[in-house]
C-alpha cells in the first residue's frame, strides 16, 4: 500500500467494536485491525477522504515541561515563572493539565484556534 492510499476497516464485523478506542483497547489492536480489513479491500486514495484527529470520546490531557532543555527554555522566557517551572521539575509527579474536549481537537491539515485574548501560543 502506498502512503497516498488507505484501506478501510469494516467495523460491522464485531458487536463490541465501533470505534478507534475499541480497537486500541483490545488485547491485540494490530491483529484486530487486520481482521477488520474489508474482504477484498480496495485502496482508497488519501485525497478522497478526510483524515480526522485520532480521537473518539476521550478528553485530551498533556504533560508539561518534561525535558531538561524545555525547563531551561521556559525559565529563560519568564523570570517570574522560573521558580514555578523549577518546582515542576523537582516535583514527585509530572505536571498534567487538561487541553481539550474531543470536539475541539484539530485533525491533520485542519485550522487551529487560538483564543483572541492570547498574546503568545506555544505549538
Amino acid at each position: 500500500m502506498l502512503e497516498s492510499e488507505v484501506l478501510l476497516l469494516d467495523l460491522t464485523q464485531i458487536d463490541q467494536c465501533h470505534s478507534l478506542m475499541d480497537i486500541l483497547n483490545s488485547s491485540d489492536p494490530f491483529g484486530l485491525a487486520r481482521f477488520l480489513l474489508r474482504p477484498n479491500a480496495v485502496a482508497v486514495p488519501l485525497s478522497a477522504i478526510t483524515v480526522l484527529a485520532p480521537i473518539d470520546d476521550q478528553e485530551v490531557w498533556a504533560a508539561g515541561v518534561t525535558y531538561k532543555r524545555s525547563q531551561i527554555a521556559r525559565m529563560e522566557e519568564s523570570e517570574s515563572a522560573a521558580s514555578h517551572y523549577d518546582k515542576v521539575y523537582t516535583a514527585d509527579r509530572p505536571e498534567l493539565f487538561f487541553k481539550a474536549t474531543p470536539h475541539r481537537v484539530s485533525g491533520p491539515g485542519q485550522p487551529l484556534r487560538v483564543r483572541s485574548d492570547s498574546r503568545w501560543s506555544v505549538p
